[in-house]
């Protein structure tokens, strides 16, 4: 009678076993599962947000460089008094 008892109580045990793996199991996978469909919707939801940033900078740095290009103020103020330089609406013959 022991024995009949100790057998049940083995494959009770082994099957408590194998349940609990499976729950591993499936908690592992649902969590990643929620993991990756958060990440792509905030990748969805941010990618626009992203691609004006990058655009914005992009312009930012261009209209920097064209400023860096020109001539300073200062020197530019200088010449205003030349008598090369034609007066607004006329043209040089």
């Amino acid at each position: 009678m022991l024995a009949l008892f100790l057998v049940a109580a083995m494959r009770y045990a082994t099957k408590l076993y194998v349940v609990q793996e499976i729950l591993v199991v499936l908690f592992v996978v649902a969590t990643s599962t929620a993991t990756i469909l958060v990440l792509a919707v905030a990748f969805i939801l941010l990618q626009e947000g992203i691609r004006r940033t990058a655009l914005w900078s992009k312009i930012g740095l261009t209209r920097l460089a064209n400023l860096s290009a020109q001539e300073p103020a200062h020197l530019r103020n200088q010449n205003l008094g030349s008598a090369d330089l034609p007066r607004f609406g006329e043209t040089k013959p």
